[in-house]
């Protein structure tokens, strides 16, 4: 196939999270696209950039960098999902996440997909594994990436079946996996029976159905009888190696080794990414649950003894007619396994042959898809009537407009609809909290949001402000500054505070911010609050979230700036009854806003998080940073007291030591997850807990986690935080570490249909829309949200849409009725869920 020096290819699957599996599927992607596409350039979506671009020798950007993955698309000719199991949705599918930052799983590859039907990309699915698909959103999205691609095939007859059952079936090829490609194929002599084989293991932690400990015995059991009985010697070969339960085959390579007291493990070095699959040529047996590795043994003729861990490993051997050398979970025994091995040994050179001979026609197969996939012809473009809108879609996306696509930034809000301008205390990509929910629920009644950045501040630019766009009606403001303050520990400068201003005017003048209110959720902005505030007359609202005398890192100039701003802050917002008592005797007016919880989003049919499957229950847990606020000393005596309850712990750690904590047996920490991911891994705790230590800096802590938990109706155990004292009747606040215990015991036993839905009614009533709502009729009441504030401008502008529309209404009529007759129509179905999930 003859194809440009010039073609540009980008890949994108499980790539850069250390698992050599996925590694060997894209080396041998690339390795099969360079022969069929001579001089192609090739870029790469992936987990670790740097480490991906070093061991493929590509150009790579971050899965999470999504205007980058906006420019990626745009640059290539063909777009490729290359390999794996992607097509699951274990841990649910959040429809809102579609483009934004948030998405993951299914969302983030229908995204890639998406935005490369939006650019007239050609698109490639190759050897994919689909399914389990548990919820219809998750279903809709993966029919609808395998209906737009140009090529479409699954890796095994089972993911063929789930496409079928979704309709989207039709024209899908079955092909092997890339990995039978990878390298050199070559048939190795085995050892003579008289000389001690060398043995390979490439297994990982596994508790789903089978006792790990027992495992572990199996496999000690028949390494030592080979060493004992044949003089064998072994390497363990790990395949993954990043931290988790079931990821890190490093660690039980480990346990493994010492228990057995003898054997290498084969790690990559410098120069030798490879070593571990490598070494497989050069065995006499494989003991292998690793997929990849039996694959490797198969393309080079040596036996295995496979442990079916997972379907697709009975699956590859009911392909290759290589039953016989699999166990199923009920026989990994030490017996079983031994007789096995020694059945491997003893195996014939003519099926060894036979079994070689398939895995290099599977090989061939891959790259004859490979073929077909490169020489599939585009689909029709995206309709005539849909590009304006795909363009501003994509320029939101990618943070710059082009020159076809609409203003990024739609004219003033309706009327009532003040805009809201920011002073942020977070960036908007960290975790999804109380100014994110509350802002994203402003944007989605109608109100334009600006948010300054507080962590980027623009140098060298002749602009005095750059503006990205965030989401639907949000839009990131970054001020032109010669240097970067650091909000947390100093005010905004003085000798700043002109030049900002002046921004912040000209961004009013530019964008018609002619009702505006400032929120403050960060005293240190007080000096350019209170200036723009002189300069354009908008009202000013202080957020106050925490009490700030008594955090740490924070400066005593922050904390002098914040009396300033609660005395002259048109209203007061406080997120505890403590803090709205602290200024009500100095503040003009405040508003107990409490914290609260995404209902919809935690009460979503979702499917327990597959990480909390395996674990026994009854399972504690707790998400949310692990930071000083925790009471490690309670945690460390509740889990060593109960060592028959499972404690798990999602969140990021910051500034704590949790080793002790972290070497109790019956405690995992599972470390920073997705916001899409909360629903499924509560879904699967038993009982929810707030350890808060209780001091200056809790006492006016109302937790967000405690309305998540509530939403899906689960007990609460915390220790006696004030803010939560007059809701005792949902939950179980404990005084001391014996009554936490106590306490703990009961919630587990806890068998009450009526509370539980009485926690879940209160989420319901206490989510983020009605504390939007509270917000919003206190907004109104100030001067510049007022009814008929800059209502010339925005008549005008109503005016001047509508006779736009008029205009345009016939042409617009027989455009919608071509595309609703065409086969085209598909395309502006998909586009249009997407705009619907970024209104979200």
């Amino acid at each position: 196939m003859k194809t440009p020096a010039s073609s540009r290819l980008l890949v994108a699957g499980y790539y850069g999270f250390g698992n050599l599996g996925d590694e060997m599927i894209l080396a041998s992607l690339l390795a099969i696209a360079r022969r069929l596409w001579p001089g192609c350039s090739v870029h790469a979506l992936s987990g670790d950039p740097e480490q991906t671009a070093a061991l493929h020798g590509v150009t790579a950007t971050s899965w999470t960098d999504l205007p980058g993955t906006v420019r990626a698309v745009a640059a290539a000719d063909l777009v490729l999902l290359g390999g794996g199991g992607l097509f699951h949705d274990y841990w649910g599918v959040s429809p809102g996440d579609l483009l934004s930052p948030r998405q993951s799983g299914i969302s983030y590859y229908a995204s890639i997909v998406a935005l490369a039907r939006l650019l007239d990309k050609r698109v490639g699915l190759w050897s994919l594994g689909v399914g389990p698909l548990l919820t219809p959103e998750g279903r809709e999205l993966t029919a609808a990436v395998f209906r737009e691609a140009e090529y479409a095939a699954v890796r095994d007859a089972a993911s063929l079946a789930e496409l079928a059952a979704l309709g989207a079936a039709e024209e899908v090829a079955v092909v092997p996996d890339p990995a039978f490609a990878w390298g050199e194929p070559g048939r190795v002599q085995r050892a003579p029976a008289s000389r001690p084989p060398h043995v390979g293991v490439a297994v990982r932690p596994w508790n789903v159905g089978v006792d790990p400990a027992a495992t572990e015995a199996a496999l000690v059991g028949v390494l030592s009888r080979l060493v004992a009985e044949r003089g064998a010697t072994i390497s363990f070969l790990p395949f993954q190696t990043i931290e988790g339960d079931l990821e890190n085959d490093l660690a039980l390579a480990r346990r493994l080794c010492a228990a057995l007291g003898t054997g290498e493990i084969v790690l990559p070095e410098p120069g030798a990414p490879w070593r571990a699959v490598e070494a497989i040529a050069g065995l006499d047996l494989l003991v292998a649950m690793r997929l990849h590795a039996v694959v490797r043994a198969l393309s080079c003729g040596v036996p295995f003894v496979a442990l079916a861990y997972d379907p697709k490993v009975t699956a590859l051997a009911r392909e290759l007619e290589a039953e016989r050398w699999i166990l199923p979970p009920e026989a990994w025994r030490t017996e079983p396994l031994a007789a096995l091995a020694d059945a491997a040994l003893a195996r014939s050179a003519e099926e060894g042959e036979q079994l070689t001979a398939a895995a290099h026609a599977h090989a061939a197969a891959a790259e004859r898809a490979a073929v077909a996939l490169f020489s599939a012809p585009p689909r029709s473009p995206v309709p005539t009537r849909l590009r304006p809108l795909a363009a501003h879609a994509l320029a939101v996306l990618a943070g710059s407009a082009g020159s076809s696509a609409p203003d990024p930034v739609p004219a003033p809000a309706p009327p009532g609809a003040c805009d809201l301008v920011c002073f942020s205390i977070i960036p908007w990509e960290f975790r999804w909290q109380r100014p994110q929910q509350l802002l994203s629920r402003f944007a989605e009644a109608g109100h334009r949001v600006f948010v300054l950045a507080m962590d980027r501040f623009a140098a060298g630019t002749s602009e005095p402000f750059t503006i990205r766009p965030l989401g639907e009606r949000i839009w990131e403001v970054e001020l032109a500054l010669p240097e970067a303050p650091g909000l947390h520990a100093e005010p905004f400068p003085e000798r700043f505070v002109a030049g900002a201003s002046a921004a912040l005017e000209a961004l009013a003048e530019e964008r018609g911010l002619t009702a505006a209110v400032g929120i403050v959720q960060l005293p240190s902005w007080t000096p350019l609050a209170l200036a723009l505030r002189e300069r354009l007359g908008w009202p000013l609202v202080y957020d106050c979230m925490d009490d700030w005398a008594t955090f740490p890192g924070i400066g005593p100039g922050v904390i002098a700036q914040e009396e300033i701003l609660v005395a002259a802050a048109d209203l007061v917002l406080a997120s505890a009854a403590r803090l709205e008592e602290k200024w009500r005797p100095r503040a003009r007016a405040t508003l107990l806003v409490r914290n609260a919880a995404d209902s919809a989003h935690f009460t979503a049919r979702v499917a327990e998080h597959p990480d909390l499957v395996a674990l026994p229950h009854p399972r504690i847990g707790y998400f949310g940073a692990l930071a000083e606020w925790l009471d490690l000393g309670l945690l460390e005596r509740v889990a060593a007291a109960r060592p028959g309850y499972q404690f798990v712990f999602a969140g990021g750690v910051f500034g704590l030591d949790l080793s002790r904590l972290e070497a109790l047996p019956n405690v995992r920490l599972f470390g920073q997850r997705p916001y899409a991911e909360m629903p499924g891994l509560l879904a699967g705790f038993d009982v929810g807990i707030i350890p808060f230590r209780v001091d200056a800096v809790t006492a006016a802590t109302d937790p967000v986690k405690f309305y998540e938990y509530l939403a899906q109706g689960k007990p609460v155990v915390t220790t006696p935080l004030p803010e939560l004292a007059d809701r005792a009747r949902l939950f179980y606040p404990a005084r001391d570490g014996e009554e936490f215990l106590a306490l703990l015991d009961r919630a587990v036993a806890e068998d009450d249909p009526a509370l539980r839905s009485a926690r879940r009614d209160y989420a319901r009533q206490n989510d983020w829309t009605a504390r939007r709502e509270l917000v919003a009729t206190a907004l109104a009441r100030l001067p510049g949200c007022r009814e008929g504030a800059g209502m010339a401008t925005r008549v005008a502008a109503v005016r001047a849409e509508r006779d736009r529309l008029v205009a345009r209404a016939d042409a617009l009529a027989a455009e919608l009725a071509a595309i609703h007759g065409s086969r085209l129509w598909r395309v502006a179905d998909l586009y249009w869920r997407i705009r619907r999930s970024l209104r979200r």
